[in-house]
């Protein structure tokens, strides 16, 4: 190992516990490749300034579940631990998480509207939808309700009403900050691009007293994780390279 493979080997072992194993694995291959991935560890994950320690970590996890990508929110897990994260804080994290992709099968409802014979609700459901609406303003503090779910009351009421139930059950805070839960989301919904999720989320963080500085980390840390997929599903191909096994 040279003399800056070493460098990152101790600092990684000092702040971490350990040196990642994916750092480990292009090392062998190429050094300035482990250069690279454990720089932009730093600089777009645990550099961070901004966030809460813990947070990261869990916007990590959620970003990595939202991406399918197991092995990676074990080790986000993981280091969220470390970093001081309890169980009702990662179950929060989780249930964002899970809101936002439910919020994500809206994303091209307004693809499936004109094709529905009388989408329309109805006059009777009009109104309660009306209530709805200004209801969930009210307790939400959100001036103008998404598109997205305008078009879904018009679709199904039922299916309208749930949602409004999901959001108000899956975003009630066990241990986080109201305004990290609406980041979690936010951060799985941009990774998602799923555009009016994305505006509607990071919408209420503001509101409940986010800032742009936590703001471009969790931006950060989302781009990070999404980049990261091509390495941390090459986990076993950069395995079989670096020990010599052709995989046959």
């Amino acid at each position: 190992m040279d003399k800056k493979l070493n460098e990152l080997d101790e600092f990684a072992r000092s702040t971490l516990g350990e040196t990642p194993e994916l750092v480990e694995m292009l090392g062998i291959l190429n050094s300035e490749s482990a250069e690279e991935q454990f720089q932009e560890n730093l600089t777009l994950y645990l550099g961070r300034k901004n966030l809460p320690k813990k947070i990261v970590p869990l916007i990590a996890l959620s970003v990595s579940l939202g991406n399918g990508q197991n092995d990676s929110a074990i080790m986000h897990y993981r280091l969220a631990k470390k970093f001081g994260a309890n169980n009702l804080e990662i179950l929060d994290a989780i249930r964002a998480t899970k809101m936002a992709l439910m919020a994500n099968t809206l994303s091209t409802i307004s693809v499936i509207e004109p094709i529905v014979p009388g989408f329309s609700a109805g006059a009777a459901k009009n109104a309660e939808t009306e209530k709805i609406r200004e209801n969930m303003a009210k307790n939400s503090n959100v001036e103008n309700v998404p598109e997205n779910l305008k078009i879904l009351s018009r679709i199904s009421f039922d299916l309208f009403n749930e949602h409004i139930r999901e959001q108000n059950s899956l975003f009630s805070s066990f241990a986080i900050e109201r305004k990290y839960i609406y980041l979690i989301a936010f951060s799985v919904s941009y990774t998602l691009r799923d555009v009016e999720c994305t505006r509607a989320y990071l919408t209420q963080f503001f509101k409940f007293g986010g800032n742009t500085g936590e703001m471009e980390d969790a931006m950060a840390v989302t781009r990070f994780i999404r980049g990261n997929r091509a390495i941390t599903s090459a986990t076993e191909i950069l395995k079989m390279m670096a020990t010599g096994r052709d995989g046959k």
